[in-house]
């Protein structure tokens, strides 16, 4: 009887399998909900939450995703201790966007989460140059005033950018680029002698941008002039006069 028994027992073990389950990763959006709006051209974090019942959270890999796309700079990241992945993505210039989240465990079990979010697009700023009007006597290497009128609908006049230059001279100091908070942004600049498509550019905090010139010419430095040569007779006389 008791033999018998061993083998039914042992051949019960023999038809049986052993194997090793694997539990499934999980992938969690926490920064946003489905449906929220974004900005856009504003840098946004993305916050995620990876884990793993069978691994610890550093051991898993974490790619995140805009619009099917890999997000370069947040592609193969180990999350935190914490399980914690966060990412920083700039708002593209379009109507929608798919964010996603991926996490993969050591066995290539692949976890997945997204959300569709709003964007809200942005106006560009507004130039206007002031100063100068166009028929200044201007000097070359002599400083004169620039003046200009900067505005966004979005961001406040302080958060923009003002640059100044010339299509003959390039990029032109000005000296402080941020306008004032009614929006006049001011300073000094110098040309080279000729004529100049003096430009005004402002950049908003979405890296929008908007123009505005003036044509000027800049005459010759102060105390300089024209070369006037006047021949009187007698032998190789030759008079010179600078105005």
């Amino acid at each position: 009887m008791r033999a018998w028994l061993v083998v039914v027992l042992v051949a019960g073990c023999s038809d049986g399998t052993i194997g090793v389950r694997n539990a499934v990763p999980e992938a969690e959006i926490l920064s946003h909900d489905p449906g929220d709006s974004v900005i856009e051209g504003e840098t946004v974090e993305f916050k995620g939450h990876a884990s793993d019942a069978d691994n610890h959270e550093t051991d898993l890999v974490a790619h995140w995703f805009v619009d099917g796309a890999t997000v370069e700079e947040c592609a193969d990241l180990v999350p935190e201790e914490n399980g914690n992945v966060n990412c920083f993505v700039q708002i593209p210039p379009q109507d929608t966007m798919e964010v996603a989240l991926h996490v993969l465990d050591p066995r290539n079990e692949l976890a997945k989460t997204e959300v569709d979010l709003v964007i809200h697009l942005t106006e560009p700023p507004t130039a206007e140059v002031v100063v100068p009007e166009g028929d200044e006597d201007l000097r070359a290497e002599t400083p004169f005033q620039v003046e200009g009128i900067a505005s966004d609908a979005e961001d406040a006049a302080s958060d923009l950018t003002v640059t100044w230059s010339s299509d003959v001279d390039g990029e032109l100091d000005a000296g402080d680029t941020t306008p004032a908070s009614d929006g006049t942004s001011s300073g000094s600049v110098s040309l080279s002698q000729g004529a100049h498509a003096l430009t005004m550019l402002v950049t908003d905090t979405s890296g929008k941008t908007a123009t505005d010139l003036v044509l000027v010419d800049v005459g010759p430095p102060i105390g300089e002039g024209p070369v006037v040569s006047i021949e009187q007779p007698g032998p190789n006389r030759t008079l010179m006069a600078t105005c």
